[in-house]
């Protein structure tokens, strides 16, 4: 039996959950570039008024291995492909975050999609050309980090934040024909590690229910997941859990309504514009009319002023009429 989604959005949430509750370890386990120095501002003022959010900008020093002078990464998830439109809303990124830190950037870009299949720069201007570095996510690193936790978990249950991020990470980057096989094995490793810190049961709870939600549509199979995923979890961390999702999921919808608000007011400001627009093509179109009127009677006045004084009696009664019409339009 299928069954409704809970969370979502569920790739970025857990993607940027991991990044604030623990973003140096995170940084290193992605083996992203530079020594983690601090989170930069994620709130991103765009050029439509409306305001963006980066995933995970962090400032970094030099590790002299890919980074050699300090600089501002702005690390995004891409779940798809990143085309036009994504390549544009990264740009404006760029703006904010250089206007923030004042230092070089790097566009680092965490997918599980072949590098080949994005674009690789975008032409903001000719002169403001980014090009995009991307972490290798896919297959191959998919399964030399499960490999590493399978070794580890054979010779020791005590797991380091980084193991708990690395089995993130797995779930998160899993392949897609085998998400659903690639989480089962994840989730047992998790049951069998031994997490005395609160805050990293949190995270490993909140990222594998987003990952189960997001990978098992079967109602029966879902619940069987979220009961194995429960059995170690305390019954605190499940209810901050669901809390924080309830938040996330009414923000959301307040945000969908007023982005949609937003939308009709845009629509609103065009058609206004439009009538603006008409109407002063009217004005113009009246003027245009006003002023050949005025020359029409000029015309008419120069001709009578020509044969007003003309002592043929029938000339004049015939341009009586034509002489009360400009009196009655002040010519």
């Amino acid at each position: 039996m299928n069954r409704t989604r809970r969370i979502h959005h569920p790739f970025d949430y857990g993607f940027t959950l991991m990044f604030e509750e623990f973003p140096e370890e995170f940084v290193e386990v992605l083996k992203a570039p530079g020594k983690f120095v601090k989170k930069a501002n994620t709130q991103v003022k765009l050029p439509n008024g409306k305001t963006g959010t980066m995933d995970a900008p962090y400032l970094a020093d030099p590790d002299y291995i890919k980074l050699f002078e300090k600089a501002l990464v702005l690390l995004e998830h891409q779940r798809d492909i990143v085309d036009g439109k994504k390549s544009y809303m990264i740009s404006n990124y760029v703006i904010q975050g250089v206007s923030d830190e004042k230092v070089p950037f790097i566009i680092l870009i965490a997918s599980h999609i072949e590098k080949e299949k994005h674009e690789q720069e975008f032409e903001r201007t000719d002169s403001f050309v980014i090009r995009f570095q991307f972490l290798d996510l896919g297959e191959r690193d998919n399964w030399e980090r499960l490999n590493t936790m399978r070794n580890r978990v054979r010779f020791n249950n005590e797991h380091s934040i980084k193991d708990i991020l690395n089995l993130g990470i797995i779930v998160l980057f899993a392949p897609e024909d085998c998400a659903k096989e690639r989480t089962r094995e994840a989730l047992y490793y998790l049951l069998k590690s031994k997490i005395n810190s609160k805050r990293l049961e949190f995270v490993s709870y909140s990222l594998f229910y987003c990952m189960i939600d997001a990978y098992f549509d079967d109602e029966k199979e879902f619940n069987e997941m979220i009961r194995m995923l429960e059995q170690k979890t305390n019954p605190e961390t499940i209810e901050q859990f669901q809390s924080e999702i309830r938040l996330k999921n009414e923000l959301s919808q307040v945000s969908a309504e007023r982005d949609e608000i937003s939308a009709e007011n845009n629509k609103l400001r065009t058609k206004t514009d439009e009538i603006t627009a008409e109407n002063t093509e009217l004005k113009t179109k009246t003027h245009e009319i006003s002023a050949e009127r005025d020359l029409a009677y000029a015309l008419i006045t120069l001709l009578l002023s020509e044969v007003i004084d003309s002592n043929d009696e029938s000339i004049k009664k015939k341009l009586n009429p034509f002489k009360n019409i400009l009196k009655k339009c002040n010519v």
